[in-house]
């Protein structure tokens, strides 16, 4: 079966919904749209997603680099660092080869995520 996305209007509430519906085809996903009182006024077929393959949550893939990491940080947090200064100072101590390399690569995507969102927030 394929899917569809729609956009169309509820005849009970009288609004426009979005939504997705299985079907074999758009004529039958247009029934079975019909079927619960809802006119379609958009019907596109979705293209099938490509899955990334799984991997380890932040890109460790011990659970010791992580415990090592947030206990690192941790520590810099309660001496009065902010979180970018923290991330930063680690950041150069993993890159001079005297801490974890998984650790380094979660540090840096961390640093572009608090900046990306910071930058966003104050625009």
């Amino acid at each position: 079966m394929a899917r569809f996305e729609y956009v169309a209007l509820d005849a009970r509430a009288g609004c426009e919904v979005t939504g997705v519906v299985e079907a074999p085809s758009a004529p039958g996903a247009a029934l079975a749209l019909r079927r619960q009182e809802l006119f379609p006024i958009q019907l596109e077929a979705r293209v099938a997603e490509a899955r990334a393959p799984s991997r380890p949550l932040l890109g460790f893939t011990r659970r010791r680099d992580v415990v090592i990491f947030f206990r690192q940080l941790a520590l810099m947090l309660r001496a009065g660092l902010t979180l970018l200064q923290a991330l930063d100072d680690s950041q150069k101590t993993l890159s001079s080869g005297l801490g974890l390399a998984s650790s380094f690569l979660m540090m840096k995507a961390a640093k572009t995520e608090i900046e990306k969102r910071a930058k966003a927030k104050f625009k």
